[in-house]
């Protein structure tokens, strides 16, 4: 019972913090905001959906929710990577780190807990950017709004995997110090190095976490059938990502623990 109390308080708080810095850092969070609508318009804009549409046998305005739903796997994976790297880096940074080291719940549950805060907050800005679409495509808005919820659930593996992903990034940092940039270049590349503007070409793209995912509901929403396997394989490679993630985690953790360098950010 004391766990459950102290985990909804962790939770509690996590959700304060996160309100309290885009509400104080306006400019931080809008700055972060048009980057990513920047993004989503070019890729809108811009991408042939031939491919897409002889793929999955749909018209161009079909094919473009494909792309979309590539975005919002995309974006999602982006922010749990972008979290999860960032926020031991910075609690690092300012001092706070050994702190949470020192609590009854581990460092990494602490991280994944901030990771999803600010996953489920996204929500709101992925909806609005549905309805925006509604604008330019010839489709219901209430299919785009049932692909909307059918995305956020089926991209839940891939968030995982992706933070496993960002807790190496988390590790590295440990010893390195400073990676923000690297971690932002990695961010953009999986952008064009996934099946977000288009069908997967080589069978070695599917290692990305939110790969499998994508051809899901993109299966989903046009009405073609996935296997089992399909989606085994899918939960298979997040799970590879998240046990791969804590263990290089704490390999660095434990080797700084030894080193005692927190003090040297």
């Amino acid at each position: 019972m004391k766990t459950m109390q102290g985990l909804l308080e962790i939770i509690k708080t996590s959700v304060l913090i996160e309100y309290k810095r885009r509400v104080n850092y306006k400019i931080s969070f809008f700055s972060e905001l048009a980057i990513f609508l920047f993004a989503y318009l070019s890729i809108f804009i811009f991408t042939n959906s031939s491919d897409l549409q002889e793929m999955y046998q749909v018209n161009a305005s079909e094919a473009s929710i494909l792309v979309m739903i590539g975005f919002i796997f995309w974006n999602f994976g982006v922010l749990a990577l972008g979290k999860s790297s960032s926020s031991i880096q910075d609690d690092a940074r300012i001092g706070i780190l050994e702190n949470k080291i020192q609590s009854n719940y581990s460092i990494t549950l602490l991280t994944f807990i901030e990771t999803l805060v600010v996953v489920t907050l996204n929500f709101v800005f992925i909806l609005l950017l549905i309805i925006g679409t509604f604008l330019f495509v010839d489709l219901p808005l209430s299919k785009l709004l049932v692909t909307f919820i059918e995305s956020c659930l089926i991209v839940l593996p891939a968030v995982i995997g992706m933070f496993g992903i960002g807790l190496i990034f988390s590790g590295l940092s440990l010893v390195e110090k400073s990676i923000g940039q690297f971690i932002m270049i990695f961010q953009a590349l999986l952008l064009f190095v996934a099946n977000v503007s288009g069908p997967i070409e080589h069978s070695a793209q599917y290692i990305i976490p939110y790969a499998f995912g994508v051809d899901i509901m993109r299966s989903l929403f046009s009405g073609q059938g996935f296997s089992v396997i399909t989606f085994l394989l899918y939960l298979a490679i997040n799970l590879f990502w998240l046990l791969i993630g804590v263990g290089v985690f704490n390999f660095f953790l434990k080797k700084e623990k030894l080193l005692g360098s927190f003090d040297t950010f």
